[in-house]
């Protein structure tokens, strides 16, 4: 996981991110599939975090 001062925390992988938020990497790939932000070796926590927040937002969660 990359984590330098003033930047943003980057999964490197699906199970990293996965691992952060509790689940198990077949809950994030279906997390992906619903419009999660993300692509190989690069999972932003910020924008992941928005994500969570908008789908909570507008009743998708």
């Amino acid at each position: 996981m990359e984590n330098k001062p003033d930047s943003n925390i980057v999964f490197p992988t699906q199970s990293a991110a996965a691992k952060y938020f509790g689940i198990n990497r077949r809950t994030f790939c279906d997390w992906l599939a619903q419009g999660c932000p993300g692509k190989p070796k690069r999972y932003d926590l910020q924008e992941i975090c928005r994500w969570m927040v908008s789908i909570r937002r507008y009743g998708r969660w």
